[in-house]
Order: structure tokens, then C-alpha cells, then sequence
């Protein structure tokens, strides 16, 4: 999905609507940042947002996700590939969002870790419990981000490093 060609066709329509970014937003209750920033092509609208802004600006959900009017000899080919496209681009954010947690989870462990390293004594019970929360932390992270299909096989290599850095820990 090209955003900036969807952008710059929203913005078409609005205006020839006569709308403004305020107005359009008001209406699929949105703020005008928002709407500033789709036709910018700095964001793609919601998923759930696409019928009812292609219903404000009177265009098919079809030329909204193609950037452009779609001729009636053409539609099946548009539909096609803004279904593809659209599937594409979901699965791409969806993705993006888990790696996003992914790394806060590893941060977090890690920074659990750390704090268990550098403010309990070395003596201290609390210590290994934070270092291993943190470490728990770390693993499932890891096992998020695993680019392995086989489930057994992320589980046994996550397990083998659980247990690995948890003797470096003890030793």
C-alpha cells in the first residue's frame, strides 16, 4: 500500500467535499492531526476507520485503498490486489507491534537483572529472585522473536538458554 499515494488522495476528496482536516475528523472522530498526518502519508487510517471514511468522502473502499478512482471495467483487478495489499500491510504492523513488546520485555528483564547485580548484596535471596524474574523476562522475549515455526524447537532452545545464563548466575 503506497501511503503516500492513499494520502494525497484523501486530501483530494476532502477537498472537493469542501471539508476541512477539523471537519473530516470531527466526523469519523478523529482529531485533525490525525487526519494532517494520513494525507501527509505518515500513517495509514485504521483499519476499522477505512469504510467510514471512504462513505464521508463518497469514494469506494476500493479507490481509497488503490489511491485513486477505479474505472468499473477494473474493479475486480483493483479489489484483488488492494485485498492483497491490505493483508500486506496488516500483517507487516501486526509484527511490528509484537517485536515493539518483544524488546520491552527483554529490556525490562535485563534491567532486572542488572538492578539484582548492582543493588542486592551478593549474599542476598532477593537478588536471585529479581535475576531470575529478570531472566524469565529475558527468555520469553527471545522466544517471541524466535524466527523458528516449530514450537517444540523454541521452547527447547529457550529452555537450554534459561538454564544456561541461570548457572552463570549461581557460579
Amino acid at each position: 500500500m503506497n501511503s503516500k499515494k492513499i494520502g494525497a488522495f484523501i486530501a483530494l476528496n476532502r477537498k472537493k467535499k469542501g471539508l476541512t482536516q477539523e471537519q473530516l475528523g470531527a466526523k469519523l472522530g478523529v482529531s485533525n492531526k490525525t487526519i494532517s498526518r494520513w494525507e501527509n502519508g505518515n500513517y495509514m487510517p485504521d483499519l476499522s476507520m477505512l469504510e467510514p471514511l471512504s462513505k464521508e468522502l463518497d469514494i469506494t473502499l476500493n479507490e481509497l485503498l488503490a489511491g485513486e478512482f477505479v474505472e468499473q471495467e477494473k474493479v475486480i483487478e483493483y479489489s484483488e490486489k488492494n485485498i492483497i495489499n491490505t493483508l500486506d500491510y496488516s500483517t507487516k504492523k501486526i509484527q511490528n507491534e509484537h517485536k515493539k513488546i518483544s524488546i520491552f520485555m527483554i529490556a525490562i528483564g535485563l534491567y532486572l537483572c542488572f538492578l539484582a547485580l548492582r543493588i542486592s548484596q551478593p549474599e542476598s535471596n532477593w537478588g536471585a529472585v529479581y535475576s531470575i524474574i529478570g531472566l524469565v523476562f529475558v527468555i520469553i522475549g527471545i522466544f517471541r522473536e524466535l524466527k523458528i515455526s516449530s514450537l517444540k524447537r523454541r521452547l527447547l532452545i529457550c529452555i537450554c538458554l534459561f538454564f544456561a545464563t541461570l548457572s552463570t548466575f549461581l557460579s
